[in-house]
Parts: structure tokens; sequence; C-alpha cells
């Protein structure tokens, strides 16, 4: 069992711990056919998985497209609509992250290379408690999102077990009759779909928790490097010197390479963090216009997972900012006067550099922070007002 296990998680790169933190993601990567980290990865030879999944979203939108002709509730065309829109931003993120896959690669072997031997160099006993975290976060995030899967199908349980037949979601036909075997086949592709929509939303959010996390720890390993001690008695000025640009150098090295993931981080991500800002404010819009045509207040509860994806996306590139700018203090600090004079330049060449901004920038530009959130919030109730006077 270990051996096949072992099988369907390989990824590019040399194999170490990392792959372990992300091992039940990669299995399901897998299952689903996303496995995009697996250098053996191809449209070709998962076109039968790609096929299946375009052919299940079809199913699921047709018998929603369904109950809307049907119907004239409200209740109901709210419900609907926002299946239709979940659909499709699960299959715009599965199809960006897919294209992505070239530098997505290169971005989990610099993590699984570069990134990994800074924390291993530091010590044992910090990689072990990094490790740990990173498990942790991982499977946090899974069972939080395991949470309403479950909640669905115990609901259709319990109706089943009092003799009533229900579909997983109300507003969604399963295109057959209501009987056996159709209604259990029905309800089997139902959860399916459910599944797969709520790990390629996950799946990104995990893998981006990761990253991040990573970057963070490492961004704080190498802020302790400009922490040099001062200069001891007896030392001689130019011993204390050579001190200060070895550290220097260092600095630069680490720092070199945390800048070259940021910036694959970027290229990967950006796109999706777009994608997330236009969900919002696309469901705000929708829920909005449906509350004042008379559906339920209630049904703007469906949008709160959006909001706190992009709560999240923008509070792991407040941390990235809040890292980076610890990089310019410490700079700043450092004791750059005791330098020899030939290196004091390679000093203000690195003081330049840095101060170019870093964060965890969208498509259309700018840097995700706190802020973002109120901002989209805004944006969005302006759009709305602009549909209503329309």
């Amino acid at each position: 069992m270990k051996f096949s296990i072992e099988n369907y998680t390989h990824t590019v790169g040399n194999k170490n711990e990392m792959n372990g933190i992300m091992r039940i993601v990669l299995v399901l990567q897998r299952f689903f056919g996303q496995h995009i980290l697996n250098p053996d990865w191809t449209w070709k030879r998962f076109c039968l998985y790609q096929l299946a999944t375009f052919a299940l979203f079809s199913y699921v939108l047709a018998g929603t497209f369904a109950i809307l002709q049907e119907t004239d509730d409200i209740k109901m065309i709210a419900e609907a609509t926002y299946t239709v829109v979940v659909t499709g931003v699960s299959f715009v993120k599965y199809c960006i992250i897919t294209s992505k896959r070239f530098v997505f690669r290169r971005l989990y072997v610099e993590l699984k290379s570069s990134l990994y031997d800074i924390v291993r160099d530091d010590s044992e006993e910090k990689m072990k408690k990094v490790f740990d975290d990173g498990k942790k976060s991982v499977y946090y995030i899974f069972v939080f999102t395991l949470c309403p899967i479950i909640m669905y199908i115990a609901r259709v349980l319990w109706y089943n077990l009092h003799g009533q037949k229900v579909t997983l979601s109300l507003t969604t036909s399963i295109l057959m009759p209501m009987e056996t075997p159709y209604y259990q086949l029905g309800l089997i592709l139902h959860s399916i779909y459910f599944i797969e929509v709520s790990f390629i939303v996950i799946q990104v959010d995990m893998w981006l928790v990761l990253f991040v996390f990573f970057f963070c720890v490492t961004s704080d390993i190498t802020l302790k490097i400009l922490t040099v001690e001062k200069r001891k008695q007896g030392e001689d000025r130019i011993e204390y010197a050579v001190r200060l640009n070895d550290s220097l150098k260092r600095f630069y090295r680490l720092h070199v390479k945390q800048v070259n993931f940021l910036s694959m981080l970027n290229g990967t991500f950006k796109w999706i963090t777009l994608v997330t800002q236009v969900n919002i404010c696309i469901c705000i819009c929708i829920v909005l216009l449906l509350v004042r045509k008379g559906a339920e207040s209630a049904f703007a509860l469906n949008i709160l997972p959006s909001i706190a994806e992009l709560i999240g996306f923008s509070w792991l590139g407040e941390q990235i900012k809040t890292k980076t700018n610890n990089w310019k203090m410490a700079l700043l600090d450092f004791d750059w006067i005791n330098l020899q004079q030939k290196d004091k330049k390679n000093y203000y060449i690195l003081m330049c550099y840095m101060n170019q901004e870093f964060g965890l920038q969208s498509a259309i530009g700018g840097d995700l922070v706190l802020i973002t959130v109120s901002k989209v919030l805004k944006f969005s109730y302006q759009v709305y007002t602009v549909l209503q006077s329309m």
C-alpha cells in the first residue's frame, strides 16, 4: 500500500518531507487527474479525466438550468444561479492552474530545494517544528472543507432513512427518474461533482498557504543573518568588518532565492487572485439583486466562503509585505558604517534594490493586503448600484 501511495504522490524534484505535508492533496489530485506536479502529466495522458470532469460539470449545469426553466420561486432561482457561478469559477481556476503547470512545477522544486535547505541549515529542531505546523495547517483546511460536504450528504441520508428521495442540491435535477437505480446514480454523480468542485477551490488555497508559510519562515531565518554581534573586546576592526561583510553576502544569497521564489509565486497565482475578486463581485451583485426581488436575506450566507477566501489571500499578502518590510528595516539598522570602503558600495546597491515593493500581486496590478477586502466590497456595491439603475 505504501508503494502505491508513493507512486500516486510522485512529484518533480528530489523526494523529501515536503511531499509528506501535501500527501492528501497529491492523492486527490491524482484521483481527479489533476496531479500536474507529476512530470509525466500531460493533457494527452490524462484526457479521459478531463473529459469526465467536463461531462460531469455539463451534466450538473444542465440539471440546474432545467430547474431554472421550471420554477419562478425566487429562492430556487437564487440558489441555482449561485450553483452556476460556483461551477464556472471552479472551472476557470482549474484551467488557470493547469495552464500554469510549468511555472507551478518550478515553484515547487524551488520550495523543495532552496527554501527547504534554508530551514534545514538553520536547525533540525526548527525544521521539525516547521513541518509539523505545515501538516497541521493543511489538515485543518482540509477538515474545514469536508464539513459542508458531510452536512449535505448527511441531509440526503437522513431523508432517505425516512423514505424521502431528495437530491444533493434542491436546485439541480438529476435529469433521470427518481427511482432505483437512477436516483442512486444521480446522487453519486452529484456527490462526485460537489467533492471535485470543493477540492478544486481548496487545493489552490492549500498550495498558496504552504508556499507563503515557508516564505515567511525562511524570511525570518534570513532576517537573523543581519543581526551581527557587536564588535568584541580585542577584536580587530578589519576582522569585524569582514564579519559584517560575510553576513551581508549570506543575506544577499538567500534573499535572491526568496525573491525568485516570490516572483514565481506571483506568476502562478496572480490570475487566481483576480478570479477570486471577480467571483466575490459577481456573487455580491447577484445576492443583492435577488434579495431586492424577494429572496431571503439568509441566502447572502452563501458568499461567506468566497469572502473568507479573499480575506485569507489578503492576509497572506499582508504577511509577505510585513516580512519584506522587516528586511528593509534590518538593513537600515545594519552596522554598515564599519564595513570596509570597498564593501560599502555593495551595501548601497542592496539598499537601492530593496526600495522596490514586494508582495502577493493580482493580475491587474497592486498587492493583496487587508485593505483589498474593503476595496472589493466597495466596488461590488458600486457595480450593484449601476445594475439596479439600468
